[in-house]
């Protein structure tokens, strides 16, 4: 008994460790956030103001900010799928896709087309399917809110370097690939999305109406229109996400940044 107690304590210990670590991320992840909007907002002043050199110091800044916080925010997703169990080998993401293409009749048309079954069977299906490339190297590892045009159509497979290819873009990919209309609104795979077209298109619903493939958009304030990223749902039972919040697509949570703002919005 002495032994089953002394490694019950052991791992509370840990667990304590690591809800510490959690709570510094999200408290450096909020800072660099803030501090890179702020940047920003100066930045877009001085260019109206057409002072140039200003707004390119200012533009310096917020990205550097901005970089920051992802780098904080990819923390935050680690140790919540540690918290939470969430982290899936290689081996068993394949054998979970064989199983879903075998039960739904989900099947991939070449590597950047999900066909088959529901639009939520495929939503869910391609999530999986961007985080299981990523974790074998065939989709890129890299975050970027700057760069040329987003390349939905490749949002499972061989993402090009030097494109947009951020949380929103992750979001809206997945809905390209499935044949679905943009969560960003009509229009929206020419010209382009973030947090804030997500917002506002789609129908907001509550927690208990979520289902697999819906949006989690995180707000900076109750009310916010812009927000500051955004999940995939996976799993409504586990409160479980799939998004692109650094380098890596990996799991999250509903309540990924601990401060509950948060609102879902269903498209399909």
């Amino acid at each position: 008994m002495k032994k089953i107690r002394q490694a019950i304590e052991a791992l509370q210990k840990r667990f304590a460790a690591r809800k510490d670590g959690l709570g510094k991320a999200r408290r450096r992840y909020k800072k660099f956030h803030a501090l890179a909007t702020r940047e920003h907002g100066r930045q877009e002043k001085a260019e109206k103001e057409k002072r140039t050199a200003r707004a390119e110091r200012f533009r310096r800044r917020a990205a550097s900010r901005h970089k920051k916080a992802v780098y904080w925010r990819g923390v935050i997703k680690r140790e919540v799928a540690k918290i939470h169990g969430l982290e899936t080998r290689i081996e068993d993401r394949e054998a979970e896709l064989k199983k879903w293409e075998k039960e739904h009749g989900v099947f991939m048309e070449g590597e950047n087309k999900v066909q088959g079954g529901t639009p939520r069977q495929r939503l869910q299906y391609a999530i999986h399917r961007a985080a299981l490339n990523y974790q074998k190297g065939v989709q890129p590892g890299y975050y970027s809110m700057e760069g040329a045009e987003r390349k939905y159509a490749h949002g499972l497979y061989r993402y090009p370097f030097g494109h947009i290819w951020d949380c929103s873009t992750f979001a809206d990919a997945m809905y390209f690939v499935c044949g679905l209309d943009s969560p960003s609104g009509p229009g929206a795979y020419q010209a382009g999305g973030y947090t804030g077209t997500e917002l506002a298109h789609g129908r907001q619903i509550q927690q208990h109406e979520v289902r697999p493939g819906d949006l989690c958009i995180y707000l900076r304030y109750p009310g916010d229109t812009v927000g500051h990223h955004v999940e995939v749902v996976d799993d409504p039972a586990r409160e479980s996400t799939i998004g692109h919040g650094d380098s890596a697509i990996d799991a999250g949570i509903f309540n990924l940044f601990g401060d509950g703002l948060f609102e879902f919005r269903t498209y399909a």
